[in-house]
């Protein structure tokens, strides 16, 4: 499997990612045989990374902007393989939605949106449940109680939800 790096990425966001993308590498799927990896010149509304995954010719681009670099250390390594485990889980992520779009698009109309954007919540928050999961299994935490990301408000940072909840330990930290 190869990963490239577009030529775009700035230097002081290509060798921190370079080294997360190395940690977590063995989470890529076997089916997978070229990972590129892009640099957004500016946010896309909020998004710090995405993914697009083209399963069937056995590829995935993994997108990032400069906005990564200020998440702590430990909303790096979570960013990276939330989207890693999107990749992973593409081939059986797109065939419920076209289903959905298939089936209610025109047929039930009223219900398409609804059930495509409760579906979408869904897979977000088994993918970030994951995410933290294999977080503590590779870094083998000392132990104190991990939020998912997906419980945290928008405009807080993860260290301001920590500082604000009692007894609320980052894991590895």
């Amino acid at each position: 499997m190869v990963i490239e790096y577009n030529e775009n990425i700035r230097k002081d966001l290509r060798e921190p990612l370079e080294a997360v993308i190395n940690k977590y590498r063995i989470l890529l799927p076997v089916w997978l045989q070229k990972l590129v990896v892009n640099m957004w010149d500016t946010p896309n509304d909020g998004e710090v990374a995405n993914v697009h995954t083209m399963h069937e010719y056995r590829t995935a681009t993994l997108n990032t902007n400069a906005s990564w670099l200020s998440q702590s250390d430990y909303e790096r390594e979570l960013t990276i393989i939330h989207e890693l485990l999107h990749i992973c889980l593409d081939p059986m992520d797109v065939y419920p939605q076209n289903v959905f779009d298939q089936l209610l698009e025109h047929d039930a109309p009223n219900y398409h949106a609804t059930v495509k954007d409760e579906y979408r919540a869904k897979v977000e928050g088994v993918v970030q449940d994951m995410t933290v999961m294999i977080y503590n299994i590779i870094n083998k935490p000392t132990g104190g109680q991990v939020i998912p990301l997906y419980g945290i408000p928008h405009d807080m940072s993860i260290q301001e939800f920590v500082d604000s909840v009692p007894n609320i330990k980052l894991a590895n930290k």
